[in-house]
């Protein structure tokens, strides 16, 4: 008679190995006291992990003054997901459901997928762990009561904001472009209010917006981000915004009561309030309404513009001597694509034009090359990115460091905010100090991007795409597949001797003479 012996199942599919484990946290506002709070949460997660001999610390995710309702805008949360997906993560440990996700469907969806991958969260405040499978029911119950909250907290303080807007007393969470916050009011900030001064005036005396940036970058008048550039969407902007004349229009949008939370222009679905006087004035009302009045005399003489048509190469071409658009001019006979400061003005740019049929010719050739050499270009390109990945060696101790480092500069700007509410530091040193700050950050998230390989991963998924895209074509390309272009090409560059360069999926970089 056969016996049977039973083998006991393993609750745990990473028994008997060290599980690589990561924390998420989030704050969900960018004020000073929660940049606190972030660092704090980093700290607690990257001891506590490294407190377990069984665990071993990858990393600790985290994103601050973003909100929980939306995964797809929290940069942090993808970048775990991406490194879960390449197997780089074994375990999540996060304080609660609400700080993972407010919404039902994205947390469900991402703990299930997860768990398919043998990857676990652990919701500490809640007692739950998604590999459990009695734990389902408890993690749907706390995302369905964490959605309600954030609906429920939303539409309180649309209450409450709608309640001060009537009142005239709504303070928006960013100043406007001249102007920052004092004591909750709006005050006149000289070196920008200069600017603004100076784009009335010039607009008052003739100039178009394009000539407006053109002088504003040409000038190197900074933005309130340094790193932002002057456009004619900004430049008009300014010069419809009421704020200037020291008056508020509140509720120009709102965002909708479900969730994820949507942000949509106010065409009269809601009430609007205007405040007269909430503020000091920048601009005189004469001068604004004879903007006004300008601009609706120029829409009225030009007539609405329609919208370009999209060709397979608009804005894909730029110039590589004055970065600009090549734009498509059509003449009797050809179509040719010429540098938009070209066109402009020849002492703007010197660059050619060259006609649409030699673009579409340098591409199928490029294509081809590609097609009939794909095992040589393209697989050996995936196979020393496979080579890459699979032997580099994460160095854990690093990541911590990089962590300390981050966390180092959110408390030194905590500190210089609060130096700031107290008038110690003047304004202009403040955004200083903090420009240089964000910079210092950016440089080590990248940092840390590079150490866990998320963009050499990235890199390889396109360049695979890629290589399928190339081989499924079947043929030799005989005639321009405009399919295919949009979906295979990123950018192109055109060189003043004729070279072009188009660059593909995954960075690829191909050259062809025109």
């Amino acid at each position: 008679m056969a016996v049977a012996q039973r083998i006991e199942a393993m609750s745990n599919p990473h028994m008997g190995k060290k599980l690589k484990a990561c924390a998420y946290c989030r704050v969900s506002s960018n004020s000073a006291d929660q940049l606190n709070s972030y660092a704090v949460q980093v700290r607690y997660y990257t001891k506590a992990i490294q407190s377990r001999a069984d665990w071993e610390l990858v990393d600790i995710f985290a994103d601050e003054g973003i909100t929980g309702t939306r995964t797809d805008k929290r940069t942090e949360f993808q970048r775990m997901i991406q490194l879960c997906n390449h197997k780089q993560i074994d375990l999540i440990i996060t304080k609660s459901v609400s700080r993972f996700a407010r919404n039902v469907p994205e947390c469900l969806e991402y703990a299930r997928s997860l768990r398919r991958q043998g990857i676990g969260i652990i919701f500490e405040e809640n007692g739950i762990n998604t590999l459990r499978m009695s734990d389902e029911l408890m993690l749907s119950t706390f995302s369905a009561i964490a959605q309600e909250e954030s609906i429920a907290i939303s539409q309180r303080l649309k209450h409450l904001n709608r309640e001060r807007m009537k009142r005239g007393e709504y303070v928006a969470g960013t100043a406007p472009y001249g102007y920052r916050y004092q004591d909750k009011r709006l005050a006149v900030f000289e070196p920008e209010a200069e600017t603004v001064r100076w784009i009335f005036a010039a607009y008052l005396s003739g100039w178009s917006l394009a000539e407006i940036v053109r002088d504003l970058r040409q000038r190197h008048i900074p933005k309130r981000n340094s790193d932002d550039k002057w456009h004619t969407l900004t430049v008009q902007y300014i010069l419809t915004n009421e704020k200037y004349i020291g008056d508020t229009l509140f509720q120009k949008t709102f965002k909708s009561d479900t969730l994820p939370f949507t942000k949509h222009k106010n065409n009269g679905e809601l009430d609007q309030y205007y405040a007269s006087e909430s503020h000091e004035a920048i601009i005189s009302r004469e001068d604004f309404l004879a903007v006004a009045s300008l601009m609706a005399e120029k829409s009225e003489y030009y007539g609405r513009q329609r919208p370009n048509t999209p060709y397979p190469l608009t804005k894909k071409i730029r110039c590589s001597r004055c970065g600009a658009f090549y734009i498509r001019r059509t003449g009797k006979d050809h179509t040719v694509w010429s540098c938009h400061n070209h066109i402009r003005g020849k002492d703007l740019c010197d660059s050619r034009r060259y006609r649409e049929a030699q673009i579409y010719g340098a591409f199928m050739i490029m294509f081809n090359k590609l097609y009939y050499n794909s095992r040589c270009i393209l697989r050996n390109t995936l196979y020393q990115l496979d080579f890459v990945m699979t032997y580099k060696k994460k160095n854990n101790q690093q990541a911590v460091e990089l962590n300390q480092s981050i966390v180092q500069l959110l408390e030194k700007k905590h500190m210089i905010e609060q130096l700031r509410s107290k008038d110690y530091l003047p304004d202009s040193l403040f955004l200083s100090q903090c420009r240089d700050i964000d910079k210092q950050l950016q440089a080590l998230r990248t940092e840390k991007e590079i150490l866990f390989d998320t963009r050499l991963e990235a890199t390889y998924g396109e360049i695979k795409r890629l290589t399928a895209i190339v081989e499924d074509y079947g043929q030799e390309m005989t005639s321009f597949d405009e399919d295919i272009f949009d979906a295979i090409v990123k950018s192109i560059t055109i060189t003043t001797d004729g070279i072009i360069e188009f660059t593909l999926m995954g960075d690829l970089h191909f050259s062809e003479r025109l």
